[in-house]
């Protein structure tokens, strides 16, 4: 399925629930559908999401540059009409990312730069990223939330995929636990407990996961991720312009791309003609 632009609504009303921005009746919104299918959400399959203004432009090239303290995740909720972006799967929160970087920025597409290593080819390439040939892969038809997942050694426990809100609890308490001195194996520990559907903070939740559950156990519980993941396929299958060999090249999103670099020139010098000006003189002497 590809991330196409999605069905268009004018005149949206002026308000909308409590928790949301008030909306200008002149804005336009794109209802889009998201890679859950409804399967998450209360049955929710669709958001509505309006493009950038200029004024969120500045903002993320601002972030991006550590100039303003703010979060991507604050301005997305902006651009999302009808629904918390915090309670997003991070899987549709990211499919959200990539469909405003794709249709805000038409002229300007995702770009990766490659060099083909067959047979010693080494031609440099450019493969471009748009809504054309990035797709996506659909949450599984049997999902249900939360799932019943059984541990090899600590029983069978409620867990559900990660969400947007998830990131902020684990970097409350991996602050707590290192404070600046972070730790990779704990946040890893602490994005797994948040997966666990308990009544208790996720610090608690965490320090069961260290103590409690065994090497098998993590095993199971992080494969649980993996297996039922779903949204966009961060790869493109592509062919070398030199020897025409197929690959597959990975790329990811990130604050530096989100916006068109202001560094890159290219899609500007297709756009710019110079006159002749000895010709046009020489025309207008004669």
């Amino acid at each position: 399925m590809n991330i196409n632009t999605g069905k268009l609504r004018t005149n949206l009303p002026t308000s909308q629930s409590n928790s949301q921005p008030t909306v200008p009746p002149s804005v336009q919104s794109y209802t889009v559908e998201l890679p859950s299918k409804g399967k998450l959400y209360n049955g929710k399959s669709t958001v509505e999401l309006t493009f950038f203004t200029l004024g969120d432009v500045k903002r993320i090239y601002d972030i991006s540059q550590g100039i303003k303290s703010d979060s991507l995740e604050k301005l997305i909720s902006s651009k999302v009409l009808d629904f918390d972006v915090f309670e997003l799967c991070q899987s549709d929160y990211w499919y959200v990312l990539y469909w405003l970087r794709i249709n805000c920025f038409t002229s300007h597409p995702l770009e990766i730069e490659w060099t083909c290593n067959h047979a010693g080819c080494g031609v440099k390439n450019l493969s471009k990223v748009g809504k054309e040939n990035l797709n996506q892969v659909e949450i599984n038809p049997d999902y249900i939330e939360p799932a019943s997942l059984e541990l090899p050694d600590s029983g069978t426990i409620q867990v559900r995929l990660p969400r947007v809100k998830d990131d902020r609890e684990i970097d409350a308490v991996v602050d707590l636990l290192h404070g600046k001195l972070r730790s990779d194996g704990d946040e890893w520990l602490c994005k797994l407990a948040a997966m666990w559907v308990d009544n208790r903070n996720l610090m608690d939740r965490y320090k069961d996961v260290r103590s409690k559950f065994t090497p098998d156990d993590i095993f199971v519980l992080d494969s649980f991720q993996k297996e039922y993941s779903f949204g966009i396929t961060e790869y493109l299958d592509v062919k070398c312009i030199g020897c025409q060999e197929v690959s597959r090249r990975y790329f990811r999103l990130s604050i530096t791309s989100f916006i068109p670099s202001m560094e890159d020139s290219r899609s500007v010098r297709t756009r710019v003609k110079f006159s002749n000006v000895s010709e046009s003189a020489n025309s207008s002497n004669g």
